[in-house]
């Protein structure tokens, strides 16, 4: 019998959809999106590693937990251990599909003092089963874990759809469009890096990316395409590398 080929390259995917904020305005679509896209990836004819972490608003008003199994939730600590599993078990060539549509909000760059970087950022609102009902994931750590897949020779595909993922602001309604876009809160952001957030996020010599590769990265992506949200009804697409 023939063995199977092993330099034919695996399909992986994180989808991260979040409709339920404990503590800020919740959404109707982005479980949705998710799950629709799920559905695309297992229907095509090769084989797709998908991980889909869902927070879907729950129906009893005295509820404080998502409809979902705990272990499915996109809170830090899961989603930084999916970014973990898809820098490590992935192999030069695979494609890599990451998705995340939820809440985005912008942070003060002044965060980092070490880093000269006085620049706002992008931070994904990420759900959290405590009294604040949320976690950052700074622009800045997502963007360490593209270049480390980028380093390893994967194929990866960004797409996120959220307020500030284009460098847009949506302050008001449009045309009847809702909102994805929350305040920043600084009492949200106490204790930075996050310890799950080390194991990924730090550079080999174990000190944070510079401010230069931080800077506009969802802009100048490097090897890379990225998909982000930068208007109700836009889409920027940014493609870099050789």
């Amino acid at each position: 019998m023939a063995k199977e080929p092993t330099n034919v390259p695996n399909r992986w995917a994180l989808l991260v959809g979040i409709n339920y904020y404990r503590n800020d305005r919740c959404l109707e679509g982005a479980v949705r999106d998710v799950e629709t896209v799920e559905r695309y990836l297992q229907a095509g004819t090769s084989r797709v590693d998908v991980l889909t972490l869902t927070a879907s608003t729950p129906e009893a008003k005295d509820s404080c937990c998502p409809l979902e199994n705990e272990e499915r939730w996109p809170t830090s600590a899961n989603v930084v251990a999916a970014l973990q599993r898809l820098i490590r078990e992935t192999k030069p060539g695979d494609w890599v599909y990451i998705h995340y549509s939820g809440h985005g909000t912008k942070t003060p760059g002044t965060a980092y003092p070490d880093h000269n970087n006085a620049d706002e950022e992008l931070a994904l609102v990420l759900f959290e089963n405590n009294e604040r009902g949320c976690s950052y994931l700074r622009g800045r750590h997502l963007a360490s874990a593209m270049h480390k897949m980028v380093a390893k020779g994967l194929i990866v595909t960004l797409v996120l759809d959220c307020c500030f993922s284009g460098s847009v602001v949506r302050k008001k309604e449009w045309r009847g469009c809702g909102i994805r876009y929350t305040d920043y809160k600084p009492e949200i952001d106490v204790g930075k890096l996050q310890k799950y957030e080390e194991k990924v996020f730090l550079s080999d010599d174990n000190t944070p990316r510079s401010s230069q590769m931080a800077k506009k990265w969802l802009l100048d992506p490097d090897g890379y395409t990225t998909l982000s949200a930068c208007g109700p009804h836009a889409v920027r697409m940014k493609k870099h590398g050789n």
